[in-house]
């Protein structure tokens, strides 16, 4: 198949960026974990437990510090990253976290159009309106019915009833 489709050729991956998501997955599993934690916390009720959880916890938030810290500090050693970095952290509800979670999951981003990577993300609407249609395919656009109103709903036969039987029990 790929020698009748001859895809092009796809350079392999950045070891920046393969250090970059391997540091991203560590500090989402240790918040994950941190989460974990404070919930035990709130209903631990021995102060030895308590007492042991505070200090777990407060040796992840260190942990999770640090990391954010490489994070930066790796991020910031490549041009081409730290570029994406200030323009998705120009936007508006996106935080430094945010940012390197998309730089790291999305390696297309500033190598792809907006709306191929809207697409990358799920974000984009698909067009349903490829392909030939039939004389009977009401047509697409603002003057077809919603998909989920009644008049674009298909026919049900009506329901099959059957004569209930009557049994009697048995002495």
């Amino acid at each position: 198949m790929g020698e009748a489709l001859k895809p092009a050729q796809t350079p392999p991956q950045d070891q920046a960026l393969e250090a970059l998501q391997e540091l991203v997955n560590a500090r989402s599993a240790a918040n994950g974990e941190r989460t974990a934690l404070s919930n035990r916390m709130k209903t631990a009720v021995t102060a030895f437990l308590r007492k042991e959880l505070t200090r777990r916890l407060a040796a992840l938030d260190t942990h999770i510090a640090r990391l954010d810290a490489e994070i930066e500090r790796s991020i910031g050693a490549e041009p081409e990253m730290r570029r994406r970095l200030d323009i998705l952290i120009s936007i508006p509800g996106i935080g430094a976290v945010t940012a390197a979670s998309l730089i790291a999951g999305l390696c297309e981003l500033g190598a792809c159009s907006g709306k191929q990577a809207a697409m990358l993300a799920g974000l984009a609407p698909l067009a349903c309106e490829s392909g030939e249609r039939g004389p009977d395919i009401a047509p697409s656009g603002a003057d077809a019915p919603h998909p989920g109103t009644p008049s674009t709903w298909l026919p049900c036969p009506p329901p099959v009833t059957t004569p209930t039987s009557r049994t009697s029990p048995k002495d």
